[in-house]
């Protein structure tokens, strides 16, 4: 593909990529409604918060497929562009690893929740991957400002899960 062309994707996945901004805040919302009425000790709380933790990390594993449009200004701008193996780490691989460790992490959650074997191997795989590819990418946006507006999303969505997986593995059935 010639770099002066935008990235194209088929009709199917651009109207699910659409679709998934408005699947996240139902999942987020039904998630906390879950929590609350497991604070509150209500039943149906434990299917709530599986089927709500399942669809937020099939967004997060899905979102991770979507590509990143970068800055209009790398069309016309070779300081913009991603060149390199730093540029395709940053721009391409580090946010996949971010969505899809974002992913694991909620699943994790989710096992942490239900008491199923796994839950600890999964928050520790997640909460060790996302701070790598985090980096990765932070770095990237470092060195690349114009590219901030197209990846400070996945930041605001990785790192409040991150922060939550960590809670739970550091407070784990050691």
């Amino acid at each position: 593909m010639n770099q002066d062309t935008p990235i194209r994707v088929s009709p199917f996945m651009a109207a699910i990529f659409r679709l998934l901004n408005q699947v996240e805040i139902v999942a987020l919302a039904a998630t906390a409604v879950g929590f609350a009425m497991l604070y509150l000790g209500s039943k149906g709380a434990t299917e709530i918060l599986t089927i709500s933790l399942s669809l937020l990390a099939a967004v997060f594993f899905l979102r991770s497929y979507k590509p990143i449009d970068g800055p209009p200004s790398q069309l016309e701008n070779e300081k913009d562009r991603p060149n390199g193996m730093f540029g395709l780490l940053g721009a391409q691989v580090g946010p996949k690893v971010l969505g899809i460790g974002s992913a694991v992490i909620v699943i994790g959650i989710l096992f942490w929740f239900l008491t199923l074997k796994g839950a600890m191997e999964m928050l520790s795989i997640g909460c060790t991957v996302v701070p790598i590819a985090g980096v990765l990418v932070a770095a990237f946006i470092l060195t690349k400002p114009a590219w901030a507006p197209s990846l400070m999303p996945l930041f605001y969505r990785a790192v409040p899960v991150w922060l939550v997986g960590i809670y739970l593995f550091m407070n784990g059935p050691w």
